[in-house]
C-alpha cells in the first residue's frame, strides 16, 4: 500500500473518530429559551437583584436535549437536537431577562465569575427539565434567596408542567414557558407580592 493511500485511510479514520468523540453532525439543529415579548409587571419596586450560577441534574448537563420516554424511566438523549450553550447557563441568562421584564425598575444580573453577594442572590438547582411526547413538559426546581449577609430568606420548591406534542422546536418553547414561570415565582417572593 502505498504512503498516499495510508495518508488518506489515517485522515478518514481521525474524521470518523472526530464525529465519533465531539464532532458536531453537520445535521444537527441548536436551541435555546426564550423569553415572553410581554409580560404583566409585578413591581416596581428598585431591587437589587442577582441569578447565581444555575445547578442542573447531572443528566441535563451535556449538549443534546433529553426526553423521558413514555415508560417514565428511560431517558432518552437527541444527537441532532442539541442546546445552543450549557444549558445551565442558558437557564440563568433566561431567568435574569424574565426576571428583568416582571420587575422593570430593579436591577436583575447573572453572577459571572466574580461574586459580591448584593441586596438579593438567587440560587437554584433544576432536578427536573423535560418532555414526554404527547404527554408534557415538565420543571422542578429548588431555588433559595438569600440576603447580602447570606441568610437564607426564601428557600423553596417550585413544580410546572405544561401539554406537550412532538418536536423539538415546541419543546424548547414549552421550557421557555415553563422557565419563564419560575422567573415570575421568585419574582413575587422577592417583590412580597
Amino acid at each position: 500500500m502505498s504512503v498516499k493511500a495510508k495518508a488518506g485511510i489515517l485522515a478518514a479514520a481521525i474524521i470518523a473518530l472526530n464525529g465519533c468523540f465531539g464532532g458536531y453532525s453537520p445535521n444537527a439543529s441548536f436551541y435555546t429559551l426564550s423569553t415572553p415579548k410581554t409580560v404583566t409587571v409585578i413591581s416596581n419596586k428598585v431591587l437589587d437583584i442577582q441569578i447565581e450560577r444555575v445547578e442542573m441534574a447531572d443528566y441535563l448537563q451535556q449538549p443534546q436535549i433529553v426526553t423521558l420516554d413514555t415508560n417514565r424511566v428511560e431517558l432518552v438523549k437527541s444527537e441532532f437536537n442539541r442546546w445552543g450553550a450549557p444549558l445551565a447557563s442558558i437557564v440563568q441568562n433566561t431567568l435574569a431577562a424574565d426576571m428583568s421584564k416582571y420587575l422593570p425598575a430593579s436591577e436583575v444580573n447573572t453572577v459571572g465569575s466574580i461574586y459580591t453577594p448584593t441586596e438579593y442572590n438567587v440560587r437554584v438547582r433544576i432536578s427536573r427539565l423535560e418532555g414526554t411526547w404527547n404527554e408534557q413538559a415538565v420543571i422542578e426546581a429548588w431555588w433559595q434567596v438569600l440576603n447580602k449577609k447570606g441568610n437564607i430568606i426564601i428557600n423553596r420548591r417550585s413544580y410546572f408542567e405544561t401539554p406537550l406534542t412532538t418536536g423539538y422546536v415546541e419543546l424548547a418553547e414549552k421550557q421557555s414557558l415553563l422557565v419563564n414561570q419560575l422567573a415570575e415565582e421568585i419574582a413575587k417572593a422577592i417583590s412580597g407580592k
